[in-house]
């Protein structure tokens, strides 16, 4: 699970990522793991702590390298319109749940069968909130696929 990207715009909320790890790690009992980089630092302690009340593990900054080889072992990835979620496209990830709000994911969104857009009621678009979109939508959609 990857919550940042480039543009605070095309994130998710982070308490949004806190609800999908819980239903994903209490009730399925599915190992989370959450990736931050250099443009999650300001909230890298927050999510450390959501991770930690969680038991969940965070890589923070790791090589591409070495994110490639655990994104091309996860069930699903879940993440914003970021380099890692195409990273974990073009890794193999088993499914990746891409979320898209002001951005269009029919320019940006990687490639592969195995991907699955998911944008805020009304679709995305320029003046799209990704706020807007409920964490049951995506805690459906994740579910889907394991």
């Amino acid at each position: 699970m990857a919550p940042g990207s480039g543009g605070a715009a095309k994130n998710w909320p982070l308490s949004r990522y806190y609800t999908v790890a819980r239903a994903l790690a209490w009730e399925a009992g599915l190992k989370v793991v959450w990736l931050a980089g250099p443009a999650e630092a300001p909230v890298l302690p927050y999510i450390q702590g959501l991770a930690a009340a969680q038991e969940q593990v965070v890589w923070a900054n790791e090589p591409l390298e070495r994110l490639a080889h655990l994104l091309a072992r996860t069930q699903v990835y879940l993440g914003g319109d970021s380099g890692i979620t195409h990273l974990a496209a073009a890794a193999g990830a088993r499914r990746v749940v891409a979320l898209f709000g002001p951005t269009d994911p029919r320019v940006w969104a990687p490639w592969g069968e195995q991907v699955t857009v998911l944008t805020p009621p009304g679709g995305a678009g320029q003046d799209a909130t990704l706020a807007n979109l409920p964490a049951a939508s995506v805690v459906a959609e994740v579910r889907r696929y394991l």
